[in-house]
Order: structure tokens, then sequence, then C-alpha cells
């Protein structure tokens, strides 16, 4: 029997400080993982030439909205918002760089138990995250 080629849809929670937590995807699929890729991607002209540049501004908040799935985060008023990219952009800097960071710790980890080379060499498309 061959290999299975396509990504099963699945989640996993992870916790944050206190009993919150948030729910990512497991691994992106090929589409998904184009979309990563191209995350605010500015296109700009260099001398005369057209360029693509990062948007690091938006590239990570962009990235947290295509990997978290669901969450249990409460507002001042006791409350789970929903999960928009509104409410992403309203999260206080310390939980979007503790939730950023656990997505980039799940996708290193992903990727090492997989035994993918993280800066491959040769015409493979580079894993992102």
């Amino acid at each position: 029997m061959s290999r299975n080629r396509f990504v099963k849809p699945e989640t996993v929670r992870l916790k944050l400080s206190e009993e919150e937590w948030v729910e990512i995807k497991k691994e992106l699929n090929a589409g998904e993982a184009r979309k990563q890729a191209s995350l605010a991607v500015v296109p700009h002209i260099l001398e005369g030439r057209v360029v693509d540049r990062v948007d690091w501004s938006q590239y990570e908040l962009l990235r947290m909205e295509l990997w978290v799935v669901d969450w249990h985060l409460h507002n001042a008023e006791g409350k789970v918002p929903k999960l928009s990219l509104d409410a992403l952009r309203a999260l206080d800097v310390t939980t979007f760089n503790e939730i950023n960071d656990l997505i980039s710790q799940h996708v290193v980890e992903s990727l090492t138990s997989k035994k993918v080379e993280l800066n491959p060499s040769g015409t493979n498309d580079a894993p992102t995250l």
C-alpha cells in the first residue's frame, strides 16, 4: 500500500499560562503552506525591477490567523471572544508573543520529528515557519 499523500485536518492544543489555551493546526496542507509563504509579500519597484518585500509588521499576525483554529482566552469581562483577525490584533503584546512562540516551536518540533532539514539545499521548497 502506498503512503498517504494528503494532510488529515488535525489540531493540537497548546497551553498558555494559567488555564488558557490555543488550538492550532497540526500541519498545513500544500495550499495553506503556499499561502503562508506569500503572507505580507508586497511588490516594490527597485531600480526599475519589481521585487518582493515582506511586510514583517503583518506577517506574524497573518501567520497566526492561518494556524490558530480555536482558543480559550478571556477578555476584561471574563468572556472568551470569537477568534478573528480583529481579536488577534487586540491581544496584548505578551500574549501575542507567547502564541507566536508556541506556533514556531510546534513547527520546528514537527519538522524535526519528520527529519526535514530546516535549510534544505537543492530545488526543494524551503519549509517556512
